[in-house]
């Protein structure tokens, strides 16, 4: 019984090894080379020789290739979460955070005529949670 429980914590530690070597290398490398091509693609752009068409075809590269480092962003962040290397140690006021977000935002909600209204108690505090991730999740959700 308890050589079990060894062995299942030997992989256990093992398979988390792993997901953090995967992650760091897929930061490192992808990021690296993301860079890279990006750098390839503005140095094409100031060339003199180019002509407009490849010019528009350099910006469509360029755009495509910021929506890639977003995803690529995204997965990591995703990754890191299910990895659960945030820590979950904040007192949260929900009230404070979304007053934060809805700052964060209001231009947005001036630009487009919106107006909005929190009704919720200042007396509520959330714990053992990530402040960080939870302004994303309520940023995301809102914006």
């Amino acid at each position: 019984m308890k050589v079990e429980i060894e062995i299942q914590a030997k992989i256990e530690e093992h398979q988390k090894n792993k997901e953090l070597y995967v992650e760091w290398l897929c930061e490192n490398k992808t990021e690296k080379q993301l860079t890279h091509l990006q750098n390839k693609i503005e140095n094409l752009m100031v060339y003199e020789g180019v002509n407009e068409t490849i010019q528009h075809r350099l910006n469509e590269m360029m755009k495509t290739l910021n929506r890639l480092k977003k995803i690529v962003n995204s997965l990591l962040l995703i990754s890191r979460i299910e990895n659960e290397q945030f820590s979950k140690l904040d007192i949260i006021s929900p009230s404070e955070l979304l007053e934060e977000v809805m700052e964060e935002i209001s231009h947005r909600l001036e630009e487009k005529a919106i107006h909005f209204k929190m009704d919720i108690s200042a007396d509520i505090t959330l714990k053992n949670l990530n402040r960080d991730l939870l302004f994303q999740l309520l940023y995301n959700l809102i914006n």
